[in-house]
């Protein structure tokens, strides 16, 4: 087998290179390991968006295995061509576990939440990821009493599973239920220990205490924790306890949870000087600025009437790239201060037609007001 040919595939997500790469394995189809790297490019023409291309190496194929329609019905799934993949799905003989188990994640992707239970009873055996991925096909339809039922009737707890459930839990504001799941864990990791932080975070209740218990009892945390506790402890009017959580683990700042302070920050308090500050003592500090993070700070401008001047000096000076959620945003703020000529301006500055199709949808009622 080439192993120069094979490593080049593996690393291959263009589509131009996957061909010309399908064209050295066509020249060599007769050597060892043919069937190897005629698989490797069927996963290839799939992660470049491609799996008709997929389809033709597999058409190609002598004697293709399992594995060859595993990644054939993979590539059609993963892009959204479900008919395709079903197509071959109901050809398989005999149906793998690892199909089967795409077959429901696909379904359940696109709502069809009763053709991935018919996949699930029809299979002969189930691993963590068939009941995983058909508790998640449940909960995207809403359906937290039949998760709840198949988590119950699992012959064993599954702690993805589990950790799938308290997040449901806690979305829906049923703290009790969550809380009782996570002490029925023999086993816990780090999503479920922020699952339940969410579902905390999400209650009522003294934030403090939270604060305090997860300080005592939660093993490690990670970004994510900190993300979860900061947003909750500002959306809650905890500002000065939100700082210092977050300046109290350096080692947990990333771009989210920066975001995540900036936000509680800059939307949950109301004064003037409480938004420039914001600006001045998070927005700044921030190692890196994304569009999220500009958009949130000048949307927290937009808040403001009286601050339309700033928040326009922010976008025009300060934004290295505009998109069109902040340039609507910048033109809402020219419209609440009555500066409808600018607002039109801001809104021809645009010559990208479909830029200018996302803000025509977004904001026509403002600029006609």
């Amino acid at each position: 087998m080439d192993n120069g040919l094979a490593s080049a595939i593996r690393s291959c997500r263009d589509l131009d290179q996957a061909r010309q790469l399908h064209r050295q394995w066509e020249g060599a189809k007769e050597s060892s390991g043919s069937l190897y790297l005629g698989n490797l490019l069927i996963e290839t023409y799939g992660k470049c968006g491609h799996p008709e291309c997929s389809r033709k190496v597999f058409d190609s194929l002598r004697l293709p295995n399992t594995f060859s329609w595993n990644l054939l019905i993979s590539a059609y799934a993963r892009n959204g061509f479900l008919h395709e993949a079903q197509e071959l799905f109901a050809a398989m003989s005999p149906r793998s576990l690892v199909a089967a188990n795409v077959m429901i994640t696909a379904y359940a992707r696109k709502g069809h939440v009763i053709d991935a239970k018919n996949v699930y009873d029809s299979m002969l055996e189930h691993s963590s990821v068939s009941w995983s991925a058909m508790i998640a096909a449940f909960l995207s339809a809403g359906d937290l009493g039949d998760a709840c039922d198949l988590l119950q009737a699992l012959p064993e707890r599954d702690i993805t599973c589990s950790n799938l459930v308290i997040a449901a839990y806690a979305q829906a504001g049923h703290l009790p239920q969550a809380k009782r799941l996570f002490d029925e864990m023999r086993h816990r990791d780090i999503a479920t220990w922020n699952a339940m932080l969410e579902a905390l975070a999400g209650a009522r209740d003294d934030v403090i205490e939270m604060e305090r218990f997860f300080e005592t009892m939660m093993p490690g945390w990670s970004a994510a924790s900190l993300t979860i506790l900061v947003t909750s402890l500002a959306r809650h009017g905890c500002f000065d306890e939100a700082r210092v959580a977050f300046e109290a683990r350096p080692q947990l700042h990333d771009l989210v949870s920066w975001t995540a302070l900036l936000a509680g920050f800059a939307l949950h308090r109301d004064g003037n000087e409480d938004i420039q500050e914001s600006e001045n003592i998070f927005f700044h500090k921030m190692p890196l600025h994304n569009h999220v993070t500009w958009t949130m700070m000048l949307a927290a401008y937009a808040r403001h009437t009286d601050l339309s001047r700033r928040a326009s000096e922010f976008f025009h000076e300060n934004l290295p790239q505009h998109s069109i959620a902040s340039s609507n945003t910048a033109m809402a703020i020219h419209v609440q201060a009555g500066k409808m000529d600018r607002a039109r301006a801001l809104f021809m500055e645009w010559s990208c037609e479909t830029s200018r199709r996302g803000i025509f949808f977004s904001g026509p009622r403002q600029l006609t007001r």
